[in-house]
């Protein structure tokens, strides 16, 4: 887990969720616009915040292409380290997984994901 704290991979997912910060203000600010009957700064204001979304998306996916890529460097072909990766990227990740794994052959694929801890009391 300790390419989570590189200071590449922290910068996307912030940059990200900055976009993502600003463009739910914009939206916001569009229903208000469209509510007084500006539909034209409504218009502007959710055409920036579109814009918005897809910058956060594309730094959400370079974050998550950064991640893996650490991640699985040095691993085999049969195991697929997903740590830092959000849930509907690790799944899109471990579905070409599979299919790589079964176009070479292999019988099994091993998903690291974390581990589990129980106290015992």
């Amino acid at each position: 887990m300790a390419h989570a704290q590189d200071p590449a991979y922290v910068k996307l997912r912030k940059e990200a969720e900055e976009s993502g910060d600003e463009m739910g203000r914009l939206f916001g600010e569009s229903k208000a616009a469209y509510e007084r009957g500006d539909g034209a700064e409504a218009k502007r204001l959710s055409d920036e915040a579109k814009k918005l979304r897809e910058k956060r998306e594309r730094l959400n996916m370079r974050a998550a292409d950064w991640i893996y890529e650490a991640n699985n460097r040095e691993r085999g072909p049969d195991e697929v380290d997903l740590h830092g990766l959000r849930a509907e990227e690790a799944i899109e990740r471990t579905d070409r997984a599979v299919i790589a794994a079964r176009q070479r052959g292999l019988s099994e694929l091993r998903l690291i994901v974390g581990e589990c801890r129980f106290l015992l009391e």
